[in-house]
């Protein structure tokens, strides 16, 4: 931000960015979070898909939403190998 605006408080910084800026919106509110009450709730968990795999089957499946360059495969793999499943594991991209 401009230097006038360095020092206001993050609540104030997203209402500038709110009015000029919309599409930087959720950045801004993910670092307001951040700064009032931690990273904690502004982060997604970390998902182990060991522990989500038993509530899967055929017809729920696990579905990735994926992010530019985020890339399960090779966690994806692991899991086959451990499970023994490796031969039934296939790719379709």
């Amino acid at each position: 931000m401009p230097k006038p605006y360095c020092n206001l408080n993050a609540f104030k910084k997203s209402i500038i960015i709110k009015a000029l800026r919309p599409e930087k919106l959720m950045f801004m509110m993910k670092q307001f979070i951040s700064e009032q009450i931690g990273d904690y709730y502004s982060s997604p968990p970390p998902i182990k898909l060991k522990d989500i795999y038993p509530d899967t089957e055929a017809r729920s499946p696990i579905i990735f939403i994926l992010s530019k360059g985020a890339d399960p495969s090779d966690t994806i793999k692991d899991l086959a190998n451990q499970l023994g499943k490796k031969k039934e594991l296939k790719s379709y991209h």
